[in-house]
C-alpha cells in the first residue's frame, strides 16, 4: 500500500509521546521493512544532516541535535 505525505504526517504526530517530538526512526523503520518485503531486496538507509542547518524543517534539525547533544554524540 502507497502512502501519501498526508498519510505519513499523520503516522509521524500519532507516534508522539507526551506531545513531545515525533518517532521518525519508528516511522521510517516501518516503511523501509515494508519496501523490502515489497522488492524482496534489502534496503540501505543513508542520512546526511548539517549539524549547523538553520532551517527548521518542521523541528527535525533541532530535533536532532538536541538527540544527539543528549546521547552525548554531538556538542556545539
Amino acid at each position: 500500500m502507497v502512502s501519501t505525505w498526508g498519510e505519513v504526517e499523520q503516522e509521524l504526530l500519532a507516534s508522539r509521546t507526551d506531545n513531545g517530538p515525533p518517532n521518525f526512526d519508528r516511522v521510517s523503520r516501518r516503511y523501509l521493512r515494508e519496501l523490502s518485503e515489497y522488492t524482496d531486496r534489502s534496503v540501505v538507509r543513508s542520512t546526511i544532516c548539517s549539524m549547523e542547518t538553520t532551517s527548521d524543517l518542521g523541528g527535525f534539525a533541532t530535533h536532532l541535535r538536541e538527540r544527539l547533544q543528549s546521547a552525548k554524540l554531538y556538542s556545539a
